[in-house]
């Protein structure tokens, strides 16, 4: 092979490898452009996302304590609360002796039960928590859930009144 074709080829191998090697260059640098620019562009959209949340939650505790102050101000609510605090304070002489020899046995099956399948296995003393009731609590709990016909879950579904019990 003649010199002069060695020196064209050894030319254009340089030209390519020089192509090849310029083009490998701006592809990488583009294609951490586009990664920078996509990685700014989620995180704009995570930080706007995060603002339209912020102020829906803002108006909504907004929204309740406005509801919250304007119940507080009607005078049939003040009265309901009065009202209220006196039928719990008086369920007992209203109601006679009720039944509440069945509230401990609740807590400690149906209810400790569903709460550890609820809350991943873990335990709670129901004794404990039975025993800081008051007597118009016990009584009062005993007549809506021991005494309740229905299945916990549904006891909301009582269709008589809690003095029956």
């Amino acid at each position: 092979m003649k010199i002069s074709t060695r020196i064209i080829l050894a030319c254009l191998f340089m030209a390519t490898l020089g192509i090849l090697a310029s083009g490998g260059m701006v592809a990488w640098k583009s294609l951490n452009l586009s990664e920078k620019a996509m990685n700014k562009r989620a995180e704009n959209q995570l930080v706007s996302i995060r603002e339209i949340k912020r102020e829906q939650i803002k108006d909504y505790f907004n929204t309740i304590n406005k509801q919250i102050l304007t119940f507080a101000d009607e005078s049939l609510v003040t009265i309901s609360i009065g009202e209220f605090t006196k039928a719990y304070n008086n369920y007992l002489a209203q109601t006679g002796d009720v039944n509440t020899s069945t509230l401990p046995s609740y807590y400690q099956e149906q209810f400790a039960t569903t709460f550890s399948q609820m809350n991943a296995g873990k335990k709670t003393n129901t004794i404990d928590k039975y025993q800081q009731l008051s007597p118009v609590a016990k009584a009062l709990q005993a007549a809506y859930i021991s005494n309740n016909p229905n299945p916990l879950g549904e006891k909301k579904q009582t269709k008589y009144r809690l003095r029956q019990c």
